[in-house]
């Protein structure tokens, strides 16, 4: 296989992850766009109110015709949010655009992709293909283990079973031959010609079950025709014959990457999304919607290459009064510098347990943590709780940082919040309505309460998808970011669960720091002096 072929077999197998602008400071009011849903009066009125008062240019606009509910179906989000704001965005008055804003009115959630009965039956002949892969690549580890022995190599055992460890140990004995000065034994190369014969045959047999009449006669194409397949992951014959040329030209380790990667397009679990969240990598390009991707804005992602996610936040409240109240607190809160105690409310869980890490103990850590470095670096009073249950109602007057957990859709209010406060609880499912008046979850809760910046899950999000405590708030904490940046250099993934609701450009920190740079944790200090965000030189 030629070098061109194995990069195209790559970027098809690694989803053509694009690169486009990284992200500079500082977020200002020309790099936003605000998203209102035409159909829903009360958006417009408030994306006009908070344009006037953070001046936000009138071209930086966008007004999408949606239906009116929290959830929005996988195909209107595709056809009536993505297309559109891609369109916006790559025109030239989308030019500079870094964060895009959606106001009450726009759809909370994107619905779970729909699975069709042809869906159903390639999912089955995919299975089935990766774990006929699986067997073949457990016998191609044995088969090369014996030739390495017969041509005098000592080689470590193979793996018993896992394509990837057996891909691993494949390419280890290929190094070991070579830096022995030696050819590859004829038991080798044979073992090969046998897995790649095999892959083909085992493709032709999940081709069958779906286009039997094209499964035993399929030509080789030349590059630019199996870039072309790479890129219609939405379409089932473009994606069979995909895997039939790679099992032809690339053989059993890229036929089962190839493999694994369509069962994730066309997978119906886990594939809702808060349309925030979903909306980040909209210049990106065709992702699989299973389950999550990594947030490339995160502070600790280090590549060198730019990147083409984007920045999200939402405006939004139980009611569109409220909604205005959340944007005039703000301003109010930013002008006068927010003051006042921070609550940290852990549960006192262990991080190990039976022996072993502990993921609830280990959220649970990042809480006590949180309130550890608060209370040794600034000046603000920190109240910390480390029972099971939810700190005692009332018990936290003048509060203006929040972060707790685990009262499931079970508001209770704890604390007496200053205007401008910025909190969250952790717990899942805490975001599946805003607007319902019945609504006992946390988010429409600490928004009816004073809180005007927070964030939630619209349906299950799994405990590794909130940012972390320890790293939002000291970054909230010196000003020097908006709350945009602070949440995007902490969320952990993209086309997931957490949507933010605030300001995006609110620095309540900003008058009056509570934290220094240098006082930060070294990778955020980096993240800091990395992206410059310095929210006094900027504006």
């Amino acid at each position: 296989m030629t070098p061109a072929r194995r990069r195209l077999l790559f970027v098809a197998a690694s989803g053509l992850l694009l690169i486009g602008s990284s992200a500079r400071a500082v977020l200002r009011p020309d790099e936003l766009l605000l998203i209102t849903n035409k159909n829903v009066p009360q958006s417009a009125a408030l994306a006009q109110h908070y344009a006037q008062v953070r001046h936000v240019p009138a071209e930086r606009s966008l007004a999408l015709d949606l239906s009116t509910g929290e959830e929005m179906s996988a195909e209107e989000y595709d056809v009536r949010v993505a297309a559109p704001v891609k369109a916006f965005l790559q025109s030239p008055a989308g030019k500079g655009v870094r964060c895009l804003v959606t106001f009450y009115g726009v759809p909370l959630r994107v619905g779970s992709r729909p699975v069709t009965e042809a869906d159903r039956v390639e999912t089955g002949a995919l299975r089935r293909l990766i774990s006929d892969l699986d067997t073949r690549s457990t016998k191609l580890t044995e088969a090369i283990d014996a030739a390495a022995k017969s041509a005098g190599l000592t080689v470590a055992p193979g793996p018993a079973t896992g394509i990837l460890a057996g891909r691993q140990h494949f390419q280890a004995v290929i190094q070991q031959v070579q830096a022995a000065g030696q050819t590859p034994p004829l038991a080798m190369v044979e073992a090969l010609k046998v897995a790649q014969q095999s892959s083909i045959a085992a493709a032709g047999a999940a081709m069958a079950t779906q286009f039997p009449a094209q499964a035993t006669t399929v030509p080789a194409v030349p590059p630019e025709q199996l870039q072309a397949l790479a890129t219609k992951p939405h379409d089932a014959e473009a994606r069979a014959m995909l895997r039939r040329q790679v099992a032809d030209q690339g053989g059993l380790f890229p036929l089962h990457q190839i493999a694994e990667q369509q069962l994730l397009w066309i997978n119906g679990d886990e594939t809702d999304a808060a349309v925030d969240n979903e909306l980040a990598l909209v210049l990106v390009g065709d992702l699989p919607r299973y389950r999550w991707q990594p947030n490339a804005l995160h502070y600790q992602v280090t590549a060198a290459r730019p990147v083409m996610e984007i920045m999200t936040c939402r405006i939004d409240a139980p009611t569109p009064q409220l909604a205005t109240r959340l944007i005039d607190d703000t301003l109010k809160a930013e002008a006068e510098g927010l003051d006042g105690k921070a609550v940290f409310d852990s549960r006192g869980l262990p991080v190990m347990k039976d022996g072993k890490p502990d993921g609830y103990g280990w959220y649970d850590q990042a809480i006590r943590d949180a309130a550890t470095f608060v209370k040794a670096n600034t000046k603000v009073t920190v109240i910390t709780d480390d029972r099971e249950q939810v700190i005692t109602p009332r018990a936290a007057p003048g509060t203006a940082i929040y972060c707790g957990w685990y009262s499931l859709r079970n508001y209770i209010p704890s604390c007496g919040f200053v205007t401008g406060a910025v909190g969250y609880h952790v717990a899942s499912l805490e975001l599946v309505s805003l607007h319902d008046a019945r609504e006992k979850g946390w988010v429409a809760n600490l928004i009816k309460d004073g809180v005007v910046a927070t964030l939630g899950a619209v349906s299950e999000p799994y405990l590794s998808s909130f940012p972390r405590p320890e790293e939002f708030f000291p970054l909230l904490l010196t000003g020097k970011a908006s709350l945009a940046e602070v949440f995007w250099a902490t969320n952990p993934m993209t086309s997931w669960k957490i949507a933010f609701i605030g300001d995006p450009l609110y620095r309540p920190y900003a008058k009056r720091p509570g934290l220094t740079p240098e006082q930060l944790p070294p990778p955020l200090k980096a993240w800091l002096d990395k992206t410059g965000v310095d929210a006094a030189a900027g504006r």
